[in-house]
């Protein structure tokens, strides 16, 4: 998933006027312009500084009217970022041109803001100019409204949630036509999930992700698992039913420095049409290593994970599902937080472009009576039962009942049916 760079826009306006000195009956040189700068109106800014040169028609270098530096609203103004200052002009050398630079911002704390967390719009060299002429006994309004770009300080990514030091990104978006259905491209479901373990400053830490399957259930029909541990690429339909005329998997390593980011991305190929209020859902978390047998998040410890449960389809097959963000306000794409004894994740991946994923599924100590195995697939939503590769649909628990870290399976003749 690509990373942008957020912003937020801080908008501040200077104006300026000439007027001369009262009661004057002769020309007068010593015109004035106030000039003013508006409160700046992003909450974080705690002052300001600026540096104005006035000059007239005259030819450089003496058409400097005056010229100052370090006007901070601290001693001219609110100190928050307003300031007013009021110098000269020359109503005998007119056109003048007033030239503003923004020299600094600071923070709430008074503390200046570093330099790469905005973009400055009049910076040393390259100053605001506006051109205006000074008038004796008259005001002469100068304007400038400045837009100054900042960051928007929310974390790394688009939506960022801190697991520790763990920083995920994930969305399902439906608005593409991808895969191939046939010789065209089809409807398809993008489901994206992508998280690094912290920047150099936090030391070598890889970074694992971990993953259920993704199941799609719809009305009438048994469900769909997709394992996302297969091979990377494309793996045809899923099941028998034309409910998923294709499917892919795609796991990334970024090159970015001193990052160790990786992405687990699937893609659903929907047949339109076939498929009545159908749902993806599956859960998603990272860490710094392996979470061992039965892919359960540590004991005792309440372990935040990104829930997957968008409404794919209405209830004529039709594709409806949007953009589903990380916690935007109508998603399906949620964080959420396992009980301290914990949730399992079937699979899990250590974020390295050669390796492979490992299965932690929770087998069964013992065979029935005909040889057939049992696993079971723990998730934060519940739980299903895999008998001699025959898949049972999935059982969502009571709230707040997770299948945990010290959970066990056995088959008769050693399971006690009193307990």
């Amino acid at each position: 998933m690509k990373t942008s760079r957020l912003v937020t826009f801080s908008t501040l306006a200077l104006s300026a006027a000439a007027c001369s000195d009262e009661g004057a009956n002769t020309k007068v040189v010593g015109n004035q312009f106030e000039i003013v700068v508006q409160p700046l109106t992003i909450g974080t800014i705690g002052g300001a500084s600026y540096a104005i040169t006035v000059k007239n028609a005259d030819a450089t270098p003496n058409n400097i009217v005056w010229q100052k530096s370090g006007i901070t609203s601290g001693q001219y103004g609110d100190g928050r970022g307003a300031i007013s200052y009021i110098g000269p002009c020359d109503a005998s050398r007119n056109p003048h041109t007033v030239e503003l630079v923004v020299e600094s911002l600071s923070g709430a704390d008074n503390q200046p803001l570093a330099v790469d967390t905005w973009a400055n719009p009049a910076p040393t060299g390259r100053p605001i100019v506006l051109q205006r002429d000074c008038l004796e006994n008259a005001d002469v309004p100068v304007v400038f409204n400045l837009t100054i770009m900042r960051d928007a300080e929310q974390g790394f990514f688009d939506i960022a949630v801190n697991f520790e030091d763990i920083f995920c990104s994930a969305k399902v978006d439906c608005q593409r036509t991808l895969l191939h259905d046939g010789e065209e491209r089809g409807p398809t479901v993008v489901f994206g999930f992508a998280c690094t373990a912290g920047g150099a400053a936090d030391g070598a830490q890889p970074t694992w992700l971990h993953l259920t399957d993704l199941v799609v259930t719809c009305d009438g029909l048994p469900p769909l698992y997709f394992d996302p541990s297969g091979a990377r690429g494309q793996h045809g339909p899923l099941g028998t039913l034309p409910t998923l005329y294709e499917t892919a998997i795609y796991r990334d390593q970024e090159a970015l420095p001193g990052l160790d980011k990786c992405s687990w991305n699937a893609a659903l190929g929907v047949k339109v049409g076939n498929a009545p209020n159908c749902r993806l859902t599956a859960q998603a978390t990272a860490s710094h290593a392996s979470f061992g047998t039965g892919g359960t998040t540590p004991v005792n410890t309440v372990y935040p994970f990104v829930d997957f449960d968008v409404l794919l389809t209405d209830a004529g097959g039709n594709l409806i599902c949007t953009n589903n963000g990380l916690d935007d306000p109508t998603s399906g794409v949620t964080t959420q937080y396992t009980p301290p004894a914990g949730a399992g994740f079937t699979h899990e991946w250590e974020c390295d472009a050669s390796a492979d994923p490992i299965d932690q599924r929770l087998l069964c100590a013992g065979e029935l009576g005909t040889g057939t195995t049992v696993d079971v697939l723990p998730t934060p939503d519940g739980l299903s039962v895999t008998m001699g590769g025959v898949r049972s649909v999935p059982y969502r628990l009571p709230a707040g009942v997770y299948v945990g870290s010290e959970a066990s399976c056995c088959v008769n003749p050693c399971c006690d049916t009193s307990e």
